[in-house]
């Protein structure tokens, strides 16, 4: 059985549409098709909305779906909502069978509240804000706000997909920490770690970042240390790409960045101050053969416990007068 959904309102009331055994879908794409202030449960064995067709048009106050059997929940969001609380025992959203949950917000702030989980699938979220405040995790997960986006407490974001397992934009990022055995992000299965805010500073505490494979980290601003650098920030078995319009870490005692990485280039507009746990290489495997460490008028400082390799036709350059440069 499927559910069409032409326009469903609900005033103030809570609302559940069920599909048993089958999928519920937007049958208008014109209108919108489900609105109330307060809690919109989706229950189907199949497909919730479909990206091939068209998504679920909401405008709700507070949201949760699942399917299962098999089938993603694809849902278009008018004005900001809650992954909250739904009826029964459902809450968040959940998908079985690997179904991709996609989520986007028109406008207004996307508060993540409970657990978000696509298995294998693809994840999306995408919104003006977002407040991320329980775990997200899936194949491939993009979280992307044109405003901010903040994780906070205990948040977990895991990716598992082999090219790109978590991506985070926005142009004001807000990260956690996590424990040695539970980064607050985390990309396994050989995918890539990527985080972007457009124009601010970002912070690493403790164990923020772990991943299998790459990590890049961009920061409009400065890339600061959150916490004392005496354990890791970001761990990754594979490069280390970080990049900053300020400084990375600072000159002062306990607040350079941390890492663990097989290879790092990283470029700064005033200062590099960076501390490997091991031995490292400098300059990736890629195309630009002078990329290593650079700052544009500013000092660089590289301690390792290992040994530190600058790569073949590499360079590091701390530009401008009187700045300093130290590997040891």
């Amino acid at each position: 059985m499927e559910f069409g959904i032409h326009a469903i309102a609900g005033g103030s009331g809570d609302i559940q549409v069920t599909a048993g055994s089958g999928a519920i879908r937007q049958s208008s794409t014109t209108d919108t098709g489900i609105s109330t202030s307060g809690v919109l449960t989706m229950d189907a064995a199949n497909n919730i909305g479909d990206s091939s067709t068209s998504a679920i048009q909401t405008s709700v106050g507070e949201l949760a779906a699942r399917t299962t059997v098999l089938g993603g929940v694809i849902v278009d969001e008018a004005d900001g909502i809650v992954i909250g609380d739904g009826a029964g025992s459902i809450d968040g959203i959940v998908t079985d069978g690997d179904g991709a949950i996609s989520l986007d917000s028109a406008s207004g702030t996307v508060q993540v509240t409970h657990t978000i989980n696509s298995g294998n699938g693809t994840l999306s979220l995408q919104g003006v804000d977002l407040s991320v405040n329980a775990l997200i995790t899936g194949g491939a997960v993009a979280v992307s706000g044109s405003g901010t986006l903040g994780m906070t407490g205990t948040t977990r974001i895991l990716g598992n997909d082999a090219t790109n397992a978590v991506a985070l934009s926005a142009d004001v990022l807000t990260l956690v920490g996590g424990t040695a055995l539970d980064a607050a992000i985390q990309g396994s299965g050989g995918g890539d770690v990527t985080m972007t805010s457009i124009t601010s500073d970002i912070t690493l505490f403790h164990h923020a970042v772990t991943a299998d494979g790459d990590v890049v980290i961009n920061a409009g601003g400065n890339l600061s240390a959150g916490q004392s650098d005496s354990t890791e920030m970001v761990t990754t078995a594979g490069s280390l790409t970080l990049q900053a319009g300020g400084t990375i870490g600072t000159a002062v005692a306990g607040e350079s960045i941390r890492f663990e990485a097989a290879d790092l280039e990283a470029t700064a507009s005033s200062g590099l101050f960076l501390i490997e746990t091991d031995d490292i290489v400098i300059g990736h495997d890629s195309v630009d053969l002078n990329a290593g460490l650079s700052t544009t008028s500013g000092d660089i400082q590289l301690q390792a416990t290992g040994t530190v390799t600058i790569g073949d036709q590499r360079r590091v350059i701390a530009g401008g007068v009187g700045t300093s440069l130290t590997i040891e």
